[in-house]
């Protein structure tokens, strides 16, 4: 099924209709003068290719989708979401070609893949890198899995491919990166004395440059992988800084730092010290202009698992959530309890506490009794004593902190 949102969103569930969508933009509207596809500004692709194992088959459908975004010479956001499944060897050479059809005006892809479904197809280094020279007009980058994993995105160049980006990415503002499996080669995970080749090569690109890559990059989300006892013990028990933080943190405002939904955190501690509060010190360290600040955890610890002693003075705004969608009452109030006790310790500056997921807002609506105790040292220590806002995605203050 297709769902055309007022000729400027298309989204596209089923592969089976995309012969008919394609003759449907071709069509003209008014009057004559604009074919439909010239409206559409947005498509997201969340069908899930049924193809298999039959080569030939998804090469057929990628060269679909290639003649499909011709026909969007506008289109601004493209989104795709668990749609290219493969079963068995898939030759790496034979991408997703199409990416690089999409329309020169392409500001945002989101390319969103369940890190659990292994047949999922990832996208070739050279394709990848192909397409960012290819789309100059980015702001914000969700990228897919690659074929190898590297640093493009806070380095200019893979330090084996020898592949540079032609120019920088100026206008990209917002970022999201994956930090890697301490089992995966990228460079990120290894000690600093084995950036050396990749660092010449970067110093070199960066001469060209003039020094940045990402010169506007405000933005990063950071996508944590469940780092257990033996990656630790792998690391010799400490967590890389990210090289992105290095080169870039000095401009960021913005940094969101999300945790696998089943992660357990718990679990994770390396000699009883998680790996997510070795990062809070780096943040602190590099991000001197970071005003907003995204914790997306599961709250199974105790609350200074979290920021531990670090402080981040220039912090006003702080996004929380529960990646897990399952209730447990334990859960939220060490959620609740971190922030009303934790928060303003590491947090001097805050001014608002966001709660953006309206599953928690409804779950804690629903269970207030139950958390009434931290609901009511939130009022108290953040909103009367300290006139922190408590606000939910819309900006909209919470009325469930009516305790007293």
């Amino acid at each position: 099924m297709m769902l055309p949102l007022l000729f400027e969103h298309i989204i596209l569930q089923d592969f089976d209709d995309i012969d008919a969508l394609a003759k449907l933009l071709e069509k003209p509207v008014f009057g004559g003068a604009t074919l439909q596809g010239e409206l559409v500004q947005r498509l997201d692709i969340i069908a899930r290719n049924n193809r298999g194992s039959n080569l030939e088959g998804i090469r057929d459908l990628f060269s679909q989708i290639r003649h499909l975004l011709t026909l969007l010479p506008r289109l601004k956001v493209v989104l795709f979401h668990n749609s290219f499944r493969v079963n068995g060897i898939w030759p790496s050479s034979d991408g997703p070609f199409f990416l690089n059809s999409a329309s020169k005006t392409l500001e945002s892809i989101v390319w969103v893949d369940d890190d659990k479904e292994w047949t999922l197809m990832k996208v070739p280094w050279l394709l990848w890198v192909s397409f960012l020279n290819s789309h100059p007009s980015l702001k914000s980058i969700h990228p897919p899995h690659l074929e190898i994993e590297r640093e493009l995105h806070w380095q200019i160049c893979d330090g084996e491919a020898q592949t540079p980006l032609s120019e920088p990415l100026t206008k990209v503002t917002q970022l999201l990166l994956r930090i890697l499996h301490a089992a995966h080669t990228d460079p990120m995970f290894l000690p600093c004395g084995s950036h050396d080749r990749d660092n010449t090569v970067l110093l070199e690109s960066e001469d060209n440059f003039e020094g940045d890559m990402f010169p506007n990059l405000r933005h990063v989300t950071f996508e944590f992988c469940i780092l257990g006892p033996v990656d630790m013990e792998m690391l010799d028990g400490v967590v890389p800084t990210p090289t992105l933080l290095e080169h870039h943190g000095h401009k960021l405002t913005s940094l969101h730092c999300v945790f696998h939904k089943t992660a357990d955190e718990d679990f994770l501690a390396y000699n009883d010290v998680p790996p997510q509060t070795q990062f809070f010190p780096m943040i602190a360290r590099h991000c001197v202009k970071l005003e907003e600040l995204g914790l997306y955890f599961n709250w199974k610890s105790v609350p200074s698992t979290y920021l531990g002693n670090t402080t981040l003075p220039t912090v006003k705004r702080l996004k929380i959530r529960r990646m897990n969608r399952h209730f447990r009452v334990g859960a939220y109030k060490i959620m609740l309890h971190f922030v009303a006790e934790s928060v303003l310790l590491r947090l001097p500056g805050l001014e608002e506490v966001v709660f953006v997921c309206e599953r928690d807002v409804r779950y804690i609506r629903r269970y207030q009794e139950d958390l009434r105790g931290e609901l009511v040292s939130i009022q108290r220590r953040l909103v009367l004593e300290s006139g922190v806002r408590v606000l939910d995605s819309e900006g909209r203050t919470l009325d469930f902190l009516h305790a007293t």
